[in-house]
């Protein structure tokens, strides 16, 4: 019966120094991932990122440092650098102009107007050209009669333009 004694003491010796071991490197790990503060443990601000990939402090209250700050402005993104032209990617004015016309084909005739003093005359009879007839009247009706004569004969002459056949 003696000996019964003595082999629940040994296991409870044991499981006691698991739980010590288990709790030292909870702590430790706490310490290094900054959640708890131990001096020469805890790492200093700018040190491996935190527990959820936060930097290391960045939510850390000090002394000298007021609780509300006014956020740090990040440096927006650089564009990235245009690369010239491939054979198969060039600029088609032709293209541009139908899409600009689809917009616009759903615009007011003022609104338009409007927009059409940023043109210059042979962009804006590029448009007008791919514009339905009645939106494109609409247009030219609401601009001062000299500009409507010039772009009439600009669109005239680009109407007029035929495309060189290509093929063999």
């Amino acid at each position: 019966m003696a000996k019964e004694k003595g082999k629940g003491k040994g296991k409870v010796f044991i499981i006691a120094g698991i739980a010590v071991v288990v709790l030292a490197a909870a702590v430790v790990g706490l310490a290094l991932a900054g959640i708890l503060k131990i001096p020469g443990v805890t790492p200093k601000k700018g040190g491996p990122a935190g527990l959820y990939g936060e930097a290391a402090g960045q939510y850390a209250e000090t002394k000298d440092t007021p609780l509300e700050q006014e956020p740090v402005a990040e440096k927006p993104p650089e564009p990235a650098p245009k690369r010239p032209p491939t054979q198969d990617q060039t600029d088609d004015p032709k293209q541009g102009a139908k899409r600009i016309a689809q917009l616009w084909n759903n615009l007011d005739g003022q609104k338009l107007a409007e927009l059409a003093k940023a043109y210059k005359d042979p962009e804006l009879a590029g448009v007008i050209l791919q514009m339905d007839p009645e939106k494109a009247s609409e247009l030219l009706s609401t601009l001062d009669s000299a500009r409507a004569a010039k772009l009439s004969k600009e669109i005239q002459k680009q109407a007029s333009q035929v495309e060189p056949k290509t093929g063999a």
